[in-house]
């Protein structure tokens, strides 16, 4: 629900001339990943809302043009992960290693897409491309 509501909004608002809402999407990313670490049962690949909300992820990773917007996602979901990592290592008697590595891999795959779009923001720049 949170994953569609959020999106369409940011539709609209593209729509509309507001190219790049930056509030929007880190609210939107924190909420989506967050919503999903606190229920490690619905956080796999059998699950189908995961992997319908994990493609909307990675799209709102590889689409801002904005360096800025850009950075400030990576910090997001790099925040995001050092909370997970700091709630998970306590003492925990039923921690689930096999979530944990899941999750941290989840969001180093989102990270990888931001730094790839960095990058290509950058070649574009450089050499002048139109992609």
């Amino acid at each position: 629900m949170y994953t569609g509501t959020a999106v369409k909004l940011y539709e609209f608002l593209t729509m509309r001339g507001c190219e790049e809402v930056s509030t929007l999407l880190m609210e939107f990313v924190n909420i989506v990943i967050s919503r999903y670490l606190t229920m490690p049962h619905h956080m796999n690949e059998m699950s189908r809302t995961w992997v319908q909300s994990r493609e909307i992820l990675r799209i709102v990773c590889s689409s801002p043009s904005d360096p800025d917007i850009l950075l400030t996602l990576l910090a997001t979901i790099l925040d995001i992960k050092l909370k997970f990592v700091q709630t998970w290592t306590g003492d925990r008697v039923d921690r689930n290693m096999l979530f944990v590595c899941y999750a941290l891999d989840q969001m180093d795959d989102f990270v990888r897409r931001v730094n790839q779009r960095v990058q290509q923001n950058q070649r574009r720049e450089i050499f002048a491309l139109s992609y």
